[in-house]
């Protein structure tokens, strides 16, 4: 319909502001999710080309996708997908959104940091 065109005229010609805001936004919810996972032990992540999840690897700490997902949830209360979920490439890493706010990611990293110290002292 018109009105319809009209709008997604006036979102591509319109203001920017708030989308440059929230593009910068995002990106240091990137950054900060992959150098906290970068942080924790057995886990390694690269900053991804688009999209709003990173897909950390995950094998160093010795767990499956399916059994890191379920300790994540478990010992941490933050939930991961595991990796093959999304194809047999997938084995050994977890897809984690940033789409939350920069507080609850820390808190998140936080969490997931002391589960994994709190597993190695066992």
């Amino acid at each position: 319909p018109p009105f319809v065109q009209r709008a997604g005229i006036e979102a591509m010609i319109g203001d920017q502001t708030t989308v440059k805001l929230m593009y910068a936004e995002y990106r240091e919810r990137c950054r900060l999710l992959v150098d906290g996972l970068n942080s924790l032990p057995g886990i390694s992540c690269k900053i991804p080309d688009g999209a709003i999840y990173v897909f950390p690897n995950i094998t160093k700490t010795g767990m499956s996708s399916e059994a890191f997902a379920e300790f994540a949830l478990d010992a941490a209360g933050v939930a991961v997908l595991p990796g093959n979920c999304f194809g047999e490439h997938g084995k050994g890493y977890i897809r984690m959104s940033y789409v939350n706010n920069q507080s609850c990611i820390r808190e998140a990293l936080s969490q997931l940091g002391q589960a994994l110290e709190n597993m190695k002292c066992r």
